[in-house]
């Protein structure tokens, strides 16, 4: 468990290296913590078969350049519960959150997006960069729901079949 951390200008600046990088484990939890200004990679990323997290900052702010804010590239049952998630305007991304990109090796695709404030100001050629606030392989069951949206982005989550 990380509890109570701040997490900032971790990474190379080469996109493989991140803030906050979990293995392939059974349980993560990150809560009440503050992951910001990664360099390149993303500011929380989790190959755990259990993701909670829960109550935290993860951000870009001005001049962050993070890809993701929330990476879980194998899937797993994952709660992201009561958390701001901004997408700065350097961001190298256009997604806030990926869902089970890579593969489906940590199990079940389940996922639950509860009471969050999600904050898209990406831009590109100085103007906004339209991307989904989640990124979600075909087939997870994710639950979404009293979440605040603002910034531009598509309507409802974007699957992708692999």
């Amino acid at each position: 468990m990380v509890e109570n951390s701040i997490f900032e200008h971790n990474g190379f600046s080469d996109g493989y290296s991140h803030n906050i990088y979990v293995g392939r484990i059974h349980s993560f939890r990150f809560q009440c913590s503050y992951s910001h200004l990664a360099r390149s990679g993303h500011n929380v990323k989790s190959r755990a078969r259990n993701n909670y997290i829960l109550y935290n900052r993860i951000m870009d702010e001005d001049t962050g350049n993070a890809s993701y804010e929330v990476d879980l590239p194998e899937g797993g049952r994952s709660f992201l519960i009561s958390n701001l998630i901004q997408k700065g305007p350097k961001a190298e991304n256009s997604a806030l959150i990926s869902y089970a990109a890579e593969n489906t090796n940590a199990g079940s695709l389940d996922l639950y997006v509860v009471n969050n404030t999600m904050v898209n100001e990406g831009m590109v050629d100085g103007r906004p960069r339209q991307g989904p606030f989640l990124q979600l392989r075909s087939g997870t069951q994710a639950t979404v729901v009293n979440n605040i949206l603002a910034g531009p982005a598509p309507c409802g989550p974007r699957t992708e079949s692999q």
